[in-house]
């Protein structure tokens, strides 16, 4: 991604999925806030400074331009699935109105949720793996906490209707994978480790937490 800015980023829509739609209304939905135009021409579900919609995107067609706002990546589970799909809609709209370039907005974007970070990276560049590892101290408390709460995890069924609001706790194991073998770990043990390093206790390098 050739970057524009500090804080934005720019690509060219020529890979972009095509558009599914034959013909698109801007919609009449905006922020509310003079920082922002008053009408995206993509806009989230429930955008606003108090809403759960954080997505916007806005057609410079003087210019040939689409800017696609990203102030933040913290949803809470019920936006999540509409946070990514207005990510797709706006590559595909913004392919369909002729827009050659794409400006990513990120200024003051005080982050959130990785996986929402790394989806809209690979819809942008589907055949890069984006690198994101991490890990944990790992302690007694840890090995506790981690051990309850995945045991608790793996033994919920297809009833349990708030499993979006739990599936990025980070005491968790089963949606994490292991950044070696790129798989998603089979148990809270093969998580902990633990693993010596610079003379300290750490879990082991997870790359992502897969959303499933």
């Amino acid at each position: 991604m050739e970057s524009t800015a500090v804080t934005s980023s720019s690509t060219s829509t020529s890979d972009a999925p095509a558009s599914t739609t034959s013909d698109y209304t801007p919609a009449s939905s905006s922020w509310g806030n003079e920082a922002y135009p008053v009408d995206p021409d993509v806009v989230q579900p429930d955008l606003g400074t108090f809403g759960a919609g954080f997505v916007s995107g806005y057609f410079l067609k003087k210019s040939s331009v689409a800017v696609l706002s990203l102030p933040s990546f913290q949803e809470p589970g019920s936006a999540v699935d509409s946070f990514s799909a207005t990510v797709t809609r706006f590559l595909n709209e913004s392919k369909a109105a002729g827009m050659s370039k794409v400006v990513i907005d990120v200024q003051q974007n005080y982050g959130g949720d990785v996986f929402l970070a790394v989806d809209t990276f690979k819809q942008f560049f589907p055949a890069q793996e984006p690198s994101g590892g991490s890990r944990m101290r790992a302690h007694y408390a840890a090995n506790t906490m981690g051990d309850s709460i995945t045991d608790y995890w793996n033994s919920l069924d297809d009833t349990y209707e708030d499993w979006d609001n739990f599936y990025d706790d980070e005491w968790l194991s089963s949606t994490r994978i292991n950044a070696e073998t790129n798989r998603l770990f089979n148990s809270w043990t093969g998580f902990y480790g633990p693993h010596l390093a610079n003379g300290d206790s750490f879990t082991t390098t997870a790359s992502l937490i897969l959303y499933v």
